[in-house]
């Protein structure tokens, strides 16, 4: 039981093969309840089964907590019995399966459950545990473990162009506009809509020198989105060529040249 919820079971199985869409499946089912719930024609219309799938759904989530608490001991981290299951019991995501259960077997308690539903979506993770993907994600882990030095460097210049950026425009634009750039704060707001060229237009500038700036953050901001993405993909590269016995290190097959050793030139050789 322990190895099919948690993805251990022995590869090529059947019942494993089953057992893991059957999970995905009932989850993506209930989003899909959960979402077509707030639709009033719809909700209105199909009230009743939408109602009886929720409530099936969730004897099937019911089964698999019960099922999970049952079989943690198996894990060596819970291995004390009862107390092992008490502290998988206060684990995250089983928390957050406790969570979704309780939305549906306490819907008539004074305070309203029902938005706990959306602990469902966290469910995905669960199923992320299991052995389809349980590999793949175990790869993004070490990459983002193995480059989390570079990452925090180029968020910080991010974060330091957003900083930068909206304090110049708030200087330059207080004056012209104090209701939308009372503070540098409320600059952020639009230096964050700008620098990620979403632009709802809420806010904006109308002083020359802020639109210069604006135009300058917007130009500077695409670059520096640009440099994580490199590291990641760069990465994403090498652990996969280590994955499949291929030196990431080794010169490269059709020019014969050494690869870079930084992140940003390593995804153009």
């Amino acid at each position: 039981m322990h190895g099919l919820l948690d993805g251990r079971a022995e590869a090529g199985d059947p019942l494993d093969v089953a057992c893991y869409y059957a999970l995905l499946g009932a989850i993506v089912l209930a989003i899909a309840v959960m979402v077509l719930e707030t639709v009033p024609s719809v909700a209105t219309r199909w009230s009743l089964a939408l109602g009886a799938l929720d409530v099936g759904l969730g004897a099937v989530f019911v089964v698999e907590y019960v099922a999970r608490v049952w079989s943690a001991p198996v894990d060596p981290r819970y291995a004390d019995g009862w107390r092992g299951r008490l502290r998988f019991m206060r684990s995250p995501l089983a928390l957050l399966d406790l969570i979704a259960v309780m939305a549906l077997l306490l819907p008539h308690l004074t305070f309203d459950l029902r938005t706990a539903r959306i602990a469902r979506i966290f469910a995905l993770l669960r199923v992320g545990k299991l052995g389809r993907t349980a590999r793949s994600l175990a790869m993004a882990q070490r990459i983002f473990r193995a480059r989390r030095d570079d990452l925090l460097l180029a968020m910080g210049a991010v974060g330091s162009l957003l900083l930068v950026g909206s304090t110049m425009v708030y200087f330059a634009e207080h004056d012209a506009q104090p209701e939308k750039f009372s503070s540098i704060p409320e600059a952020l707001w639009w230096g964050v809509a700008t620098i990620t060229t979403v632009g709802y237009g809420d806010v904006y500038p109308v002083t020359t020198i802020g639109k210069l700036i604006g135009g300058c953050l917007a130009v500077f901001g695409i670059a520096s989105f640009a440099l994580p993405t490199a590291i990641l993909g760069a990465a994403f590269l090498e652990e996969l060529q280590r994955a499949r016995g291929v030196d990431a290190h080794a010169p490269c097959p059709t020019c014969g040249r050494p690869p870079a050793d930084d992140a940003g030139s390593a995804g153009s050789t």
